[in-house]
């Protein structure tokens, strides 16, 4: 690439061109991930109603909330569209995806119900992204819903799990200790899954779905 200095000398400075091969750079940083499940002798069927009540499952597809959060214009119009869906809760519900049917194809045998989730919330969200966008790796967040068939447990049933990954341990420790705003926000999304979770896999509480 030539550069002329337009000085009237008639002298062109050439400069080298970038380099198009140049191999991309890697880097890799060690974080504190801790993987949480819980179990519970709550049927799936019924585990499944109360997570898909939880995260306005139906709400979020009859509104059609995602296509609103997209198509947003501004802040308030955004805002409304979510409250529309959790009315005051937490949640909403993104995607979903069954993991046993194909696996239970490829693999030649009947593989227990495994569902999971992509779920949350931008106005949770956006006070963790706004503070480190690496959060964008996890947010928004996944779980696994899974029967493990009968477990010898004293009940008879069959164990139900919800599995996910602790959102505050996927960042790494010292993103954590020089912000401490960032890590309150994360350790309060990590208490909203697990009241979430927790109320889920209640053998006590109210019935969703079918026994």
């Amino acid at each position: 690439m030539e550069y002329n200095s337009g000085t009237g000398g008639g002298h062109a400075v050439s400069f080298p061109s970038p380099s198009l091969d140049m191999p991309p750079s890697k880097s890799i940083t060690r974080t504190p991930t801790e993987l949480v499940t819980y179990s519970s002798t709550v049927p799936f069927a019924e585990a499944r109603a109360r997570l898909e009540e939880y995260i306005k499952r139906n709400a979020s597809i009859e509104q059609g909330v995602l296509a609103k959060i997209g198509g947003a214009e501004s802040a308030e119009e955004l805002t409304k569209a979510v409250g529309d869906v959790t009315q005051g809760g937490d949640f909403l519900f993104f995607q979903d995806y069954t993991f046993n049917g194909f696996l239970s194809l490829l693999e030649g045998r009947t593989v227990p119900p495994t569902k999971g989730y992509i779920f949350g919330n931008p106005l949770i969200a956006r006070f963790i992204l706004e503070r480190d966008l690496i959060g964008g790796t996890f947010i928004p967040p996944r779980i696994l819903l899974r029967e493990h068939g009968y477990q010898g447990h004293s009940s008879g049933r069959p164990l139900t799990t919800l599995q996910y990954h602790k959102p505050s341990t996927l960042l790494p420790k010292a993103h954590l200790d020089r912000d401490k705003e960032l890590k309150k926000q994360l350790e309060g999304l990590d208490a909203k899954i697990e009241e979430m979770v927790l109320e889920v896999l209640d053998e006590n509480g109210p019935v969703k779905g079918k026994l």
